[in-house]
């Protein structure tokens, strides 16, 4: 076999063919979405899909604490039960009332004098707690 020829290389008439075929690959598709884009039930649920997707990203990064892409428009809701806007956050946003921190913040306070003491006694020389470390062998 000369150089550049083998069974990975098509012939120059196996890249027309290939070619050929990559062509109605394309065509067939470009048929398969134009087909799709007429179908008022497939356009409904792709847009049900991307109101539902596009409400919970909004609702995700207001709950992150950025402002929602678009706010001023909301999405159109999905039809069905999923349109339903997220539900609330069961958990009380911090300082928003209820529990007393008090008994929270004595803990932590009696926390940090114990971390204080434990680093103070440290460098006194102390030993550390578990056993010893054994001694390597020299090979």
């Amino acid at each position: 076999m000369s150089e550049g020829e083998g069974p990975w290389r098509p012939q120059p008439e196996g890249e027309a063919s290939l070619d050929a075929l990559a062509e109605s690959w394309l065509a067939l598709w470009r048929d398969e979405i134009a087909a799709l884009a007429q179908d008022p039930a497939g356009l409904a649920v792709w847009q049900g899909l991307l109101a539902q997707g596009t409400a919970h990203w909004a609702a995700f990064v207001a709950r992150a604490g950025g402002a929602a892409p678009d706010a001023a428009a909301p999405p159109a809701a999905a039809p069905g039960p999923a349109a339903a806007p997220p539900a609330p956050c069961a958990r009380p946003a911090a300082g928003a009332g209820g529990a007393d921190p008090a008994p929270l913040l004595a803990r932590i306070a009696q926390l940090e004098q114990r971390l204080a003491a434990l680093e103070a006694g440290a460098g006194e020389g102390a030993a550390p707690a578990g056993r010893p470390r054994r001694r390597r062998r020299d090979a």
